[in-house]
């Protein structure tokens, strides 16, 4: 192939890698547009869709470039830069750009910041003009010198500009042509802009299931904020330029957000209660261990409780603290201190008595009700204590009705309970909820979850956590009956399961992680199953909704328990585990830019809540309460107000929120941003395990994950090696855990909640290790210490991996350093290809030693050719005579023979199973202004054709043992000219139509056809179809680079490199040997083929493929 480094020569290194050092230095983390996590290996297939910009824009973009003397180019790089930003989440956009001479593809640093837009537009001028003189750097030396630490690429997005009226031939893409249309490239987002001098035009090329449209209206409206703020308000930070268009941003605030239904406003929470008293007051209201009560008991039970509270001086907003286990005594509590006019501060009695002395202390109740085990724990509380157990004695005869809300001057805007919940200063801090947000709450998710007077609720949430306010506000505000299991029933799913079947249970809300990975089958007859606190497995959605109406709800304590839910349904592709739903009645959902902006659909933001469901806000916290509740910019109500979760979630197509982690729980690895819980999910996913957690550990390079595990059966035995190779099948290196703990069960806080602090720490034995055996002699010594230094291990053995032990690909980079320091030399693929420390140390050679490339002697004077002359390639004088005579010019004609490289030979296997349709053939749509311009680019694709060795190869496997490829002293390049049907489609259209029909043939060379016709506008229209087998987009680069130059400018290039030194390298002797090895010893007693779930000789809209004899060798 084309030698990448062609073309580069002649730039000072230094001062490139200088610029761009400062210029990419500060940038840590990894620009990722649209959600798309990274460039995968290999193509990303593509569509496309492009406009042209409106004459008015247009007019009023170039009258600001002219009035600020810059380039409408560099206002093009800054809209594209907003764009980035919003979608990326990042204030320091870095992105690809096309270099007007340059052809290839450099990146350019834009920062979205406060900076004034007239200021911001200068700037991105002037670091354009100063990225020209740069132009000749490798794009690999420019990567080299950004922050982004690992294998993370630097950017996922381009811009290429492109100037129409210049004198050089330009690669257009016409954006009707490209409508329906695919495409292949590296890139998962591409923008091209084409500047006519009178117009522009934009094409938008992007990975599915991203739309490009919709990304070429965000461009749209970029430059429209961009040129009006330039018009209107110059010093207006550019970072508050809104990008979505108006279709768009209506849809995210407004359209998806509009939850509005009645609801009682203006009442109590424990109004709802006593008006189902009304309704139903015989009906069971609570049943708990043994013990049940109609609502009318209750209800009385409470009053009573109600008038005593009010006599000790309870009223609005007056905190009062009950420490209980859960019974119905608790109910009646809760009941009571809100029929008061108080709020209810729940203290749950399995916590640790210096947190609940905490919460008292910072709550400072009015009074504590507790029960026995309550004042067990709180030893001697400093707040006046009621026993509940005496309530009977202490509120005996007193009345037992109702307390109107309007003799206590009650309103719904007072308190209803405070709840604790964690804080990030290590203390909990108290969510304050008022009446208003908890009724609304009782008949949204009452509602949501067909509650009825037929409906049997489990309690089985701790009083702490808020689920339980929701288990009970939606039994009793509805007429259903609340179960309450005991506390010693809760933790043990074996008889949880057994008391729901017993008492008929119909409702539940489970914490994940009670059941792990599974849904177990004694759970069946629940009818309607909630999941909240935490992020099920896709695996536990999909076996409860089985038997269940499934929901997966999710909102902060903050916004009273609830604010999105999805009611789960199987066969919906977007109801994945990560989906919470929609906004729940009367709530609005925001995804936000740093900026406060809505961020594009699909773009990750932080969720923001509003509506109905906000808290009051923190007690005693006022600084933290301005900090995360918010005014509410996008509401017309009054006061009214968002709060500001911290989590990071992005919108799907149809309104439904995906929830991607918090802000702090997201880590960098190696460069790259992950999500541990993706990795835990993909881990519980194993069928021996239960349930899984992964973490981060470590700091700066040597941040790793970890992961705990729980196995299905005691009897499992699954170790960290089988474990590791099952993610490893799955996962990109980087998100493979280095070390797997097994546990019997994971530690749970009292609600249930993963409890992360009491996690065991990795030890060693955690990792994946070989049976130890001491390293031997120095080489293996040498090795093992600098293993050790890298891997932060105490000791390794001769029979240890590499990279089970949490090396990886930068890490073998600075092992080869190192071992080079030292006087040994080992090779990146010896590292992959022997990753054990004594296969490593015998690959390890005393001095570095360059691959012996045999010379070509076929010389142009040469008559004949026989096998010993063709040392890379293994081929019987029959078949060489016979390639001879299919070689135009026969033998005076043929530069080269060699071999494939393992790289093409697969490329091959895949064109012989169909070659009709040929998966790595590239097809590229050009346009030229006339025939002259059309004519001076045949010539210079010619020039490159005569230069590079790759562009005049042609390829034979019929009737061989193995595939060659022959390497011809002159091959001119196939000009095809295309007759359209005048009454038929656009020409660009029929084109690539006839294009994509006519596949190449690979024994004539070159592996490069152009496709011509007449345009319909009087331009030129071609299609260029060149082969993977001999090029690749970077070889594209050089060819249009090569095609810039001028006549001197080409004679002065150096001679690029023989393609035949990288197959030299590849068939040293034993390299193939080891690999056969390999997989000999892998795959050798597989005697029958793995067909899974029956599927024998299935093709994708092709016919059968040829047999093994096509010419390739079977091996």
């Amino acid at each position: 192939m084309i030698d990448k480094n062609e073309g580069t020569k002649g730039y000072t290194e230094s001062n490139s890698e200088q610029f761009f050092r400062e210029m990419l230095s500060s940038v840590t983390e990894a620009v990722l547009a649209f959600g798309q996590s990274s460039t995968p290996p290999g193509e990303l297939i593509m569509t496309a869709s492009g406009f042209m910009l409106r004459q008015e824009l247009n007019t009023r973009l170039r009258r600001q470039a002219a009035r600020l003397g810059v380039s409408l180019e560099s206002l093009c790089h800054l809209g594209w830069a907003l764009v980035l930003s919003r979608s990326s989440h990042c204030e320091q956009v870095v992105f690809g750009t096309g270099l007007r001479a340059h052809r290839g593809i450099l990146p350019i640093r834009v920062d979205i910041r406060e900076t004034g837009t007239e200021e911001a537009a200068r700037q991105v001028f002037a670091r354009l003009e100063a990225l020209q003189a740069h132009q000749q750097t490798p794009l690999s030396l420019a990567l080299r010198c950004s922050g982004v630490g690992g294998e993370a690429p630097l950017f996922n997005a381009l811009l290429n500009y492109r100037h129409s009226q210049s004198n050089e031939t330009t690669v257009e893409i016409e954006d009707a042509q490209w409508l329906d249309e695919q495409a292949r490239t590296h890139y998962p987002v591409t923008l091209s802009v084409d500047d006519d001098g009178e117009t522009l035009g934009v094409t938008v090329q992007a990975v599915s299931p991203l739309e490009p449209a919709r990304v070429g209206g965000y461009m749209a409206q970029a430059l429209l904020s961009l040129v009006t703020a330039l018009e209107t308000t110059p010093q207006k930070a550019v970072c508050e330029l809104p990008i979505l268009p108006a279709a768009e941003r209506k849809c995210v605030l407004y359209d998806w957000n509009a939850t509005g239904v009645d609801y009682p406003q203006g009442e109590c929470l424990h109004r709802l209660f006593e008006q189902q008293v009304q309704r139903t007051p015989h009906a069971m209201a609570v049943t708990a261990e043994g013990e049940t009560l109609s609502y009318a008991a209750l209800n009385n039970r409470a009053n009573r409780l109600a008038h005593y509270l009010r006599a000790q001086g309870v009223g609005p907003d007056e905190r009062v603290a009950v420490c209980a286990e859960r019974s119905s005594a608790m109910v009646v509590a809760l009941l009571g201190i809100l029929k008061a006019g108080g709020a209810y501060v729940p203290l749950d009695p399995g916590y640790p008595r210096e947190r609940l002395n905490y919460i008292l202390g910072d709550a400072a109740p009015t009074l504590l009700l507790a029960d026995a085990r309550g004042l067990q724990v709180l030893d001697t509380p400093s707040v006046p204590v009621i026993p509940l157990d005496d309530l009977a004695a202490l509120t005996g005869g007193l009345p037992e009705d109702n307390l109107t809300p309007a003799a206590l001057s009650l309103s719904e805007r007072h308190l209803a309970y405070v709840i604790y919940t964690s804080g990030s200063s290590g203390q909990p801090k108290g969510v304050m909820v008022e009446h208003r947000q908890v009724v609304n709450l009782c008949q949204a998710q009452g509602t949501l979850f067909s509650v009825t007077t037929d409906s049997r609720v489990l309690q089985f949430a701790s009083a702490c956590f808020d689920a339980s306010i929701s288990e009970i506000v939606i039994t009793l505000g509805h007429g259903g009956t609340l179960i309450i299991v005991p506390d010693d029933i809760r933790q043990d799913r074996q008889r949880l399961a057994g008391f729901i079947r017993q008492y008929g249970v119909t409702h539940a809300t489970f914490p994940p992680a009670l059941f792990g990975q599974r849904y177990p089958d004694d759970f069946s007859t629940l009818q309607y199953v909630v999941f909240a606190g935490e992020s099920p497995s896709a695996a536990l959605l999909q076996g409860a909704a089985e038997t269940a109406v499934v929901f997966n709800a999710y909102g902060p304590t903050e916004t009273a328990v609830c604010a999105t839910a999805l009611r789960y349904e199987p066969a919906n592709p977007l109801h994945s585990e990560r989906a919470i739903g929609t906004p729940i009645a009367n709530t609005r959902i925001y995804l936000l830019d740093p900026q406060g902006e809505p961020v594009p659909v699909g773009a990750v933001g932080e969720l923001y809540i509003g509506g109905v469901q906000v808290a009051r806000g923190y007690l005693n916290r006022p600084a933290l309460t301005a900090e995360r509740f918010l005014a509410d910019p996008f509401s017309a109500e009054p006061g009214a107000r968002m709060y500001r979760s911290g989590d990071l979630a992005r919108w799907l197509p149809d309104g439904t929120v995906e929830y991607l982690g918090r802000n702090d729980e997201q880590v960098k690895i190696r460069g790259f941003r992950v999500e541990p819980g993706e990795v835990a999910a993909r881990l519980a996913a194993h069928p021996q395990i239960r349930e899984a957690v992964v973490l981060a550990r470590g700091e700066g390079e040597a941040r790793h994950l970890a992961a705990w595990w729980v196995p299905e059966t005691e009897e499992t035995a699954c170790d960290a090696a089988s474990l590791r190779a099952w993610l490893a099948g799955a996962l990109p290196d980087y998100m493979v855990p280095r070390s797997y703990v097994r546990l019997d069960a994971l530690p749970l806080t009292p609600n249930g909640k993963l409890d992360r602090r009491a996690l065991p720490a990795p030890t060693e034995d955690a990792r994946v290790r070989g049976e130890y055996e001491a390293p031997q002699g120095d080489v293996e010594t040498i090795l093992a210490a600098q293993w050790c230094a890298l891997l932060g291990l105490d000791q390794v053995g001769r029979h240890d991996s590499f990279f089970m032990l949490g090396g990886h690909s930068l890490l073998a980079v600075r092992l080869i350093s190192h071992l080079q320091r030292q006087g040994y030399a080992l090779s990146l693929q010896a590292v992959f290809a022997a990753p054990l420390l004594a296969e490593m140390a015998a690959a390890c050679d005393t001095g570095h030693r360059e691959v012996p490339v045999p010379p070509n002697v076929i010389t142009p004077q040469v008559t004949a050719l026989t096998p010993e002359m063709l040392p890379l390639a293994t081929l019987t004088q029959a078949e060489i005579d016979s390639i001879v005579a299919r070689v135009p010019g026969g033998i005076a004609n043929i530069q080269d023979i060699y071999a494939l490289s393992a790289l093409q030979e697969g490329m091959l296997f895949h064109r012989l199973l169909d070659e009709d349709h040929d998966p790595y053939v590239l097809r590229l749509l050009l346009r030229f202004d006339t025939q002259a311009a059309l004519t001076r680019y045949i010539s210079t694709l010619q020039f490159s054709i005569d230069r590079h060795d790759s562009l005049r190869t042609a390829i034979f496997h019929e009737g061989l043992q193995e595939p060659v490829q022959v390497v011809l002293r002159a091959a001119r390049l196939d000009v095809e000219q295309f007759r359209p049907d005048a009454e038929g489609e656009a020409v660009a259209v029929q084109l690539l139509q006839y294009a994509q029909g006519t596949p190449l043939r690979l024994e004539q060379a070159p592996l490069l056809h152009l496709v011509v016709a007449d345009g319909d506008q009087g331009e030129c229209v071609g299609v260029m179809k060149l082969h993977h087998l001999i090029a690749d987009h970077v070889s594209l680069d050089i060819l249009h680079r090569e095609g810039g130059l001028t006549a001197s400018a080409r004679a002065a290039l150096p001679p690029p490199p023989p393609f035949r030194k990288l197959i030299a390298a590849g068939r040293q002797k034993g390299l193939r040997a080891r690999s056969q090895r390999f997989f000999r010893e892998m795959l050798g007693d597989v005697t029958e083929p793995v067909l899974a779930f029956g599927l024998n000789d299935v093709r994708l809209d092709g016919p059968t493929p040829p047999s093994h004899g096509r010419g390739c060798r079977r091996r």
